[in-house]
């Protein structure tokens, strides 16, 4: 039927009757360009004609029988009915109203077409017809009923065709997935020698790889390998120049540390690590250790190596009950002063640890300290570190016995004076001198005594003091949190 239709049109446009005055030059050269197959140009010319002459049916029928090969199905019917309300008459408007009537179908009858990788030109039958749409990602477009030839074509993609039949009143839906074409993929390597995989498939001359994603592996000896991603697209030929970075030996402790070279991670391969030209800055993370940086200088021996030790992260220290201006001495070493701004951190193994606090006995203990350990130190009762009470009773044991001395030489004096007199011829035991000497020389004497007693007690009372005070440490405890109970070590001294 759609071939009838399209004869039909020509021959009927043939035996219309001549063309309105100022319309046909433009008629005779569209006719002559639908011969020749130009029909969008001949479709310029007739809507041009009929600016001038609207109901020319020379005009209108040719714009029919133009939209018909073009297969615009509505504009058509629509050409053909206007061909029919001009007037048209006898065998011509019989033809026409058959063309009108077979027309109605595209009313209802559609072609819906998809392309899930689009945009692309869909033809029907045949290319020399011009195309039917350009799906973008799809098109619907009224079509006549019967069987077609789909053709849809892309740039860069293999070309798709199917046979669709289309029934009257329905639409028909054609989904097309396009493939790409194959692309030509070239693998240069700077060093000679290199083994060179496609998607784990040997390389050794250039290659037609399928359209989409595939891996690349660049391997020598000494090298760090190199792992590509090669997208294939349209048909594009692919070009790939690869330069092997030669691998620096590295040691690392721990093993399996984190590696990032200027903050892009890294791996060791074969003992080495891939090192561009050029300074570079090592950074190595591992659980339980610091960070380590090591800086590559840009001129590297040939026998540069790489070595990174790791410390560990020790335990931490945090203060509670210190007084303001306590120090943390560990092996002999000040790391902080109370108030602490951030916990201390100890190297793990065993350590010295005091505090220190002006005018107060230290408290100090020994323990081993773990890796990430939290540790707290509970200051407890501070011993003063002063002999001030040994120093007044030891001044006044010494008073006393001055004191007891000096009245014992007074009572020996006035007990010398005394036999010097009593010896006198004519002195008697009633003499009131001599009994005065006996008096003075007995207070002496009991004066001596007290002051050597008291001084005496004042020796104990200064031996004590002297053994107790200033002495020993002040008191404290460690807590170590181990575990959900923790461990604690206490230290009183």
């Amino acid at each position: 039927m759609r071939a009838w239709l399209v004869c039909v049109g020509v021959v009927f446009t043939s035996v219309v009757a001549v063309a309105a005055p100022g319309a046909g030059d433009r008629y005779k050269a569209a006719a002559r360009l639908v011969a020749e197959d130009d029909n969008e140009k001949a479709l310029v010319l007739v809507d041009e004609g009929l600016a001038i002459a609207p109901k020319d049916l020379q005009l209108l029928g040719l714009k029919g029988t133009v939209l018909l090969k073009m297969r615009d199905y509505t504009g058509a019917l629509a050409a053909y009915q206007a061909y029919l309300d001009a007037g048209a008459s006898g065998a011509n408007r019989r033809e026409a109203q058959k063309i009108v009537n077979n027309l109605r179908a595209v009313k209802s009858t559609f072609v819906e077409i998809a392309i899930a990788n689009g945009p692309a030109t869909v033809y029907l039958d045949s290319k020399t017809q011009g195309a039917f749409c350009t799906a973008a990602p799809s098109c619907k477009k009224p079509l006549l009923p019967g069987e077609y030839k789909v053709i849809a074509e892309r740039p860069g993609f293999e070309r798709w065709t199917r046979r669709v039949s289309i029934e009257n009143g329905k639409t028909a839906k054609v989904a097309i997935t396009l493939g790409e074409k194959p692309s030509l993929l070239t693998v240069r390597v700077t060093q000679p020698g290199a083994r060179i995989t496609i998607d784990d498939k040997p390389y050794d001359a250039p290659i037609t790889i399928a359209g989409g994603a595939h891996k690349i592996v660049v391997s020598l000896a000494g090298h760090a390998t190199a792992r590509l991603d090669a997208a294939a697209h349209e048909g594009k030929p692919i070009e790939l120049e690869v330069a092997l970075a030669p691998l620096v030996p590295i040691q690392v402790e721990p093993r399996g540390a984190e590696l990032m070279l200027d903050d892009k991670p890294v791996t060791i391969e074969d003992g080495g690590i891939a090192i561009p030209a050029g300074p570079h800055v090592l950074v190595a993370r591992a659980k339980g250790f610091r960070d380590g940086r090591t800086a590559i200088p840009a001129e590297r021996a040939a026998d540069y190596k790489v070595a990174v030790e790791l410390a560990r992260v020790g335990a931490m220290l945090e203060l509670r009950n210190a007084p303001h201006g306590a120090r943390v001495v560990v092996d002999g070493k000040t790391l902080g002063t109370a108030p602490l701004a951030q916990p201390i951190e100890i190297a793990p193994g065993a350590h010295l640890l005091e505090l220190k606090i002006d005018g107060y006995r230290p408290y100090r203990t020994t323990n081993t300290f773990a890796t990430e350990q939290t540790v707290k130190l509970d200051v407890g009762k501070l011993r003063r570190d002063s002999r001030r009470r040994t120093y007044l009773v030891g001044a006044a044991t010494g008073v006393m016995l001055v004191t007891g001395a000096a009245f014992s030489l007074a009572a020996l004096g006035r007990e010398s004076a005394y036999d010097d007199r009593a010896r006198r011829a004519g002195v008697t035991a009633d003499d009131p001198l001599l009994q005065d000497m006996q008096s003075a020389g007995e207070r002496y004497s009991l004066l001596a005594d007290v002051g050597f007693g008291l001084g005496i007690v004042g020796i104990g009372v200064t031996t004590y003091f002297f053994l107790r005070e200033g002495r020993g440490e002040s008191e404290g405890s460690l807590h170590f949190d181990v575990g959900p109970t923790g461990a604690v070590a206490s230290g009183r001294f």
